[in-house]
């Protein structure tokens, strides 16, 4: 009895810290995916995604830049769109945080499943 007890201490002992090393190891973005297995899709990710893809179609890869050009921006509209039951993507329309500019804006789709962004429409 006194085996068996010290057998299933060793196992336990050589099982678990393995185990909880397969949590604390960041899981890898699927292919084709804008999103890591390990993030949340939630409305702001959407929306950042959304500022990070108009930033990008105009240039702004830096991310110190894109941030500062998220602040100069503000959402317009906020769409989720579906087909039945299922969530197809979010339509996110934005524009410039100053009334006083003219144009500036931007269309963008982001996908449900991938939560990749396509910038659709930018107002000039």
């Amino acid at each position: 009895m006194r085996t068996v007890l010290i057998t299933i201490a060793i196992i336990g002992a050589i099982v678990v810290p393995f185990s909880l090393h397969g949590q604390a190891r960041r899981q890898r973005r699927l292919p084709g995916y804008c999103i890591d297995a390990n993030e949340e899709g939630d409305s702001e990710f959407v929306v950042a995604q959304a500022v990070r893809a108009f930033a990008n179609s105009i240039g702004i890869t830096d991310s110190v830049q894109v941030v500062e050009f998220q602040k100069e921006k503000q959402v317009l509209k906020f769409q989720l769109i579906k087909n039945g039951s299922v969530e197809q993507g979010t339509i996110v329309e934005l524009e410039p945080t100053d009334p006083n500019i003219l144009g500036g804006g931007a269309l963008v789709w982001v996908d449900s499943e991938t939560f990749c962004p396509i910038v659709l429409r930018r107002y000039q």
